[in-house]
């Protein structure tokens, strides 16, 4: 019937839509897990990215604070 014809057109349009809705989810998830990632991944880069720059200033400053005790030792064997 008529009514028959109707309702399975209705049906099939609403699986269609259920289809397109689900995909339409995943992708979104998809799409904020690739987010979320991504801003994990930043900010691992920024730690270490700070944690090199702290490294090599430490680093810098004992270069420094070796030089000025190398120069100490220079000096006072000079004097000896």
């Amino acid at each position: 019937t008529e009514l028959d014809r109707c309702q399975k057109n209705l049906n099939d349009k609403q699986r269609t839509y259920d289809g397109i809705k689900s995909k339409h989810e995943q992708k979104s998830q998809h799409i904020q897990q690739q987010t979320d990632l991504k801003a994990s991944i930043d900010e691992k880069i920024n730690r270490a990215n700070t944690e090199f720059v702290n490294v090599r200033r430490n680093i810098g400053e004992r270069a420094l604070d070796l030089n000025s005790k190398n120069r100490q030792i220079k000096i006072a064997k000079e004097e000896i």
